[in-house]
């Protein structure tokens, strides 16, 4: 996630020292932040929020028929830009563009590739073997307090375990 945040930053800095005017280089900025948007969106696998986007009719078709909105969003970047620059600055574009995409195919690659199960079953046991096992080498130092001990040490392991499966799916 972090190169679509540089590569998008670099592109607006690009596009910002180019010969457009104001009110393109909004627009373009303003795309450009749809794209991450949409990303995001389309990363969770919410597919409908095309409408959370100020777009006209024209724009709108560029997104709106493509099933991957980030792509389109990238798509309609292109368009706007055109011809409008000369073949350096393209080229400069298009690298960051590319680096877009890129970026998105390797968080898409990542939410795609789950944990094993058996890892996730590896770990529950411990955590239940660890904890039955526990108030035995607590029980000679602290007596009765070694059950409310291990039964915090429980709290905080099974903790763990549910951040690292909601963490699983970014």
């Amino acid at each position: 996630w972090g190169s679509i945040v540089n590569d998008s930053r670099n592109l607006a800095l690009k596009i910002s020292q180019m010969n457009f005017s104001q009110e393109e280089k909004d627009e373009f900025a303003k795309l450009i932040s749809y794209f991450a948007i949409s990303a995001k969106e389309h990363l969770r696998q919410n597919k409908d929020c095309i409408d959370d986007f100020d777009l006209n009719p024209e724009e709108l078709k560029y997104v709106s028929k493509d099933k991957h909105q980030p792509l389109g969003f990238i798509t309609l970047l292109r368009a706007k830009i055109g011809n409008k620059i000369n073949t350096e600055e393209r080229l400069s574009i298009e690298q960051n563009l590319n680096g877009l995409i890129d970026s998105l195919g390797g968080c898409e690659r990542i939410r795609n590739t789950p944990i094993p199960s058996s890892y996730s079953e590896f770990f529950k046991k411990f955590i239940i073997s660890y904890v039955f096992i526990l108030p035995i080498g607590f029980v000679v130092h602290f007596q009765f307090f070694a059950i409310v001990l291990a039964t915090f040490f429980f709290y905080i392991l099974v903790s763990v375990e549910m951040l690292a499966e909601e963490i699983e799916d970014p």
